[in-house]
């Protein structure tokens, strides 16, 4: 199997061949923030939203994060802006792994590396 591992900076996109396929996913690279409450966490969970906890907030990524910032009314942040990762952005960063992470195959045993190339967004002059 390889992996190619699209960090746009609008959205994340990748594209992996198995045996039998080719296999896509793509997610946007923006988030919101938004008070952490149980009635919070019901409302989202019942709409089957994802979310990240972090101290006192919850963080909605990809996608979800633009219906959610219009209730909420919430500005949507994105994950990379200027064409480079977050330095001085923690939830940011907290953000980009999940993503990353979730657009890449489970790990398929010791000894079985699977071959991953990445493009990154530069700056543009």
């Amino acid at each position: 199997m390889t992996v190619a591992l699209d960090l746009g900076s609008s959205e994340f996109r990748s594209l992996r061949n198995t045996e039998s396929q080719l296999l896509a996913r793509r997610i946007e690279a923006i988030y919101t923030v938004v008070s952490d409450s149980p009635q919070q966490r019901q409302q989202l969970l019942a709409a089957n939203i994802p979310f990240l906890k972090s101290a006192c907030q919850l963080i909605v990524p990809g996608s979800s994060a633009r219906a959610v910032s219009e209730l909420q009314r919430t500005p949507i942040v994105p994950i990379i802006d200027g064409g480079g990762i977050p330095v001085d952005d923690p939830i940011g960063r907290q953000v980009l792994a999940g993503l990353i992470t979730s657009l890449l195959p489970n790990v398929s045993g010791r000894g079985n590396l699977t071959p991953c190339y990445a493009t990154l967004p530069t700056e543009t002059t």
